[in-house]
């Protein structure tokens, strides 16, 4: 990269963006020079300009970090300074002013928030004082302080930019006009440098997923292609190969933002890049894969924004051998949201797995002592009990594969599942006050059922169920 640096000798310092009112130590300038040529940065965006001024026979240094995307506005008529700027730095790169050359004039293209739409576009068409008046896209006329507005980039396509460091302003609206305008053309991911940013589809894409996706992004450039994921996971692949050394990949976002699935498609991509071709049997990336269904069985449920929300944390190590291939993973959970069990709020859900049970097949539900969702008190507290395009019936089966899959044998299987049906028979149980002081006892028949269900799930004595779990009349 090659770095120009800039000199001016001259009594009063310049600024790059005119005009603008710099502040150096124990000096104030109004600069009033001509602005720089253009800088060829060498095909970086970054560059340097290093400005040198005098006073009283002192000489002062200031190195200017700026963005070449950054535009120079017009020059100020009647106007005043927007949001968005650069940050001065001397020599040494301490900050000594935080600059904000962007001028809104007449004739300026602003972004000014809206109480309905966050933000919305529009034209300036007269400032008085520190206010403006903007005629926005939509006909309004309405009246914004000149502080809480942003420019607005006039040259970026209609279809937005795949790499949004490309923007020549990245502020909150810019951001957010930009992933509208590809979402809009089902261009679901972005990149901000290195980071990709993804917005829900709300919908299954398995075109985006499949086999000859992955071989399209399997050894390419980073940047080379769109935007994906799988993009992500191969650079992070490759890094690992060439520089033998351990990679993260972090995956964020609010509830409902797809955390899940982009997990379970990276989980993907690494065994596809990482799979030993021709073996047979139960392989460690089939474990791998197999266990999302397990952990969002028990794991996740309904909410209000996310049909399959996850109800904890989770760290998934995938160990890998010198020549690339998985030899061995490692799921961490934490945080597991345990209150859900017991109570829901209306629209939500319980976990799946409660459901998936009540849905099994008839011998199950027999052997299990289940029955409709609408019987127990843990599920019956919300009257959401099915989900949208999820059969919890198919759901129960793929599950029990998954199970035997990860290598949870039969027997603990059924383990497990008796355990999920006690707690449901464990909620229907009422009580009552019993003589003693703080005692209480079962309230009738229908207690005592659900009591010798639970004890006969459990494998436990009904007694001894009662006596360690509730503080039965003396």
């Amino acid at each position: 990269m090659r770095v120009l640096f800039w000199k001016f000798n001259c009594p009063s310092l310049t600024s790059l963006f005119s005009p603008c009112s710099v502040k150096l130590e124990n000096t104030q300038h109004v600069p009033s020079v001509p602005t720089p040529v253009p800088v060829d940065l060498g095909g970086s965006p970054d560059g340097k300009v290093e400005i040198e001024t005098e006073k009283d026979g002192l000489s002062e240094k200031a190195v200017i970090v700026l963005k070449s995307s950054l535009k120079r506005p017009p020059r100020r008529a009647a106007g005043g300074v927007g949001k968005g700027g650069v940050k001065w730095m001397d020599f040494l790169g301490k900050e000594l002013v935080e600059g904000t050359p962007v001028n809104i004039v007449v004739g300026s293209h602003v972004w000014v928030e809206d109480p309905e739409v966050a933000w919305i576009d529009g034209e300036v068409v007269e400032i008085n004082g520190g206010n403006a008046k903007i005629v926005t896209t939509n006909g309004k006329t309405i009246t914004s302080d000149l502080s809480s507005m942003y420019p607005k980039d006039t040259e970026v396509p209609p279809a937005g930019v795949d790499d949004m460091t490309k923007l020549a302003y990245l502020h909150e609206p810019g951001v957010l006009q930009n992933l509208a305008s590809r979402f809009a053309l089902n261009e679901i991911y972005t990149y901000t440098g290195n980071i990709l940013i993804a917005v829900n589809p709300f919908q299954r894409l398995p075109h985006l997923y499949d086999v000859h996706m992955m071989e399209q992004y399997k050894g390419a450039a980073f940047g080379e292609l769109s935007p994906h994921l799988f993009a992500v996971a191969d650079a992070c692949y490759r890094a690992m190969i060439n520089e033998q050394g351990s990679q993260s990949i972090l995956v964020s976002g609010e509830s409902g933002a797809g955390k899940t699935e982009t997990t379970k498609m990276l989980m993907r991509y690494l065994a596809f890049m990482g799979g030993r071709s021709g073996t047979e049997g139960r392989t460690v990336e089939q474990q791998v894969l197999e266990s999302n269904p397990v952990l969002e069985a028990f794991g996740n449920a309904k909410t209000v924004k996310n049909n399959n929300s996850s109800r904890f944390g989770k760290f998934v190590e995938i160990q890998f051998d010198k020549y690339g291939k998985i030899s061995g993973a490692a799921v961490r959970t934490y945080l597991l949201e345990r209150s859900r069990v017991c109570q829901v709020s209306d629209p939500e859900r319980n976990y799946h797995c409660f459901y998936m049970l009540c849905a099994a097949p008839p011998e199950d539900v027999k052997r299990f002592k289940v029955k409709d969702p609408r019987k127990f008190r843990y599920l019956n507290q919300t009257n959401c009990y099915e989900v949208a395009n999820v059969d919890d019936a198919r759901e129960y089966l793929e599950t029990r594969h998954a199970m035997d899959v990860v290598g949870i044998n039969l027997e603990e299987q059924d383990a497990i599942f008796r355990v999920v049906a006690a707690i449901l028979h464990l909620g229907n149980i009422d009580f009552v006050k019993g003589k003693e002081v703080d005692s209480s006892k079962l309230k009738d028949e229908t207690a005592i059922y659900h009591l010798k269900t639970a004890a006969e799930l459990l494998m436990c004595d009904e007694k001894d169920l009662e006596d360690s779990r509730f503080a039965s009349e003396s």
